[in-house]
């Protein structure tokens, strides 16, 4: 994923640790959430609209990065 995207525009952390990385295009956003390394939520979100949508989200089965 990082050698399609390049690095995050932004990088934040969470009250309880979770990194956040936000990649910021033409048209969308696309947000990472991990908590201790583990992908949980991958967002896309359409800048123009303010529309978005979860492409993955899992908080029972986490899954590797």
């Amino acid at each position: 994923m990082r050698q399609a995207l390049g690095a995050p525009d932004t990088s934040t952390t969470d009250f309880a640790g979770g990194l956040h990385l936000t990649w910021i295009g033409t048209g969308h956003t696309l947000e990472a959430s991990f908590n201790h390394g583990q992908l949980y939520c991958l967002s896309l979100k359409d800048t123009s609209t303010g529309h978005g949508a979860s492409v993955y989200e899992s908080s029972a089965n986490w899954q590797p990065f």
